[in-house]
């Protein structure tokens, strides 16, 4: 199981395409994602909040090699 937090506030995760849709998020978040042995990986979101309700992509997250995932918006 992957938990991402924004500001300790859970965010919904898709398991078909291996990406997370985070929202609502605003520029120069600071995204935690932690996998199921609670190492944590992390990317700083750069993307502007996209209307009110506005939803950030993170892309390519590479869980097993731990690596910061892409950010896509």
């Amino acid at each position: 199981m992957t938990t991402v937090l924004v500001d300790n506030t859970p965010l919904r995760s898709s398991k078909t395409d291996n990406s997370t849709d985070l929202g609502p998020c605003k520029a120069g978040d600071l995204v935690y994602i932690y996998n199921d042995n609670s190492d944590e990986i992390w990317a700083n979101v750069y993307a502007a909040r996209l209307g009110k309700y506005g939803y950030i992509r993170l892309v390519n997250l590479d869980l097993d090699n731990m690596e910061p995932a892409s950010i896509d918006y």
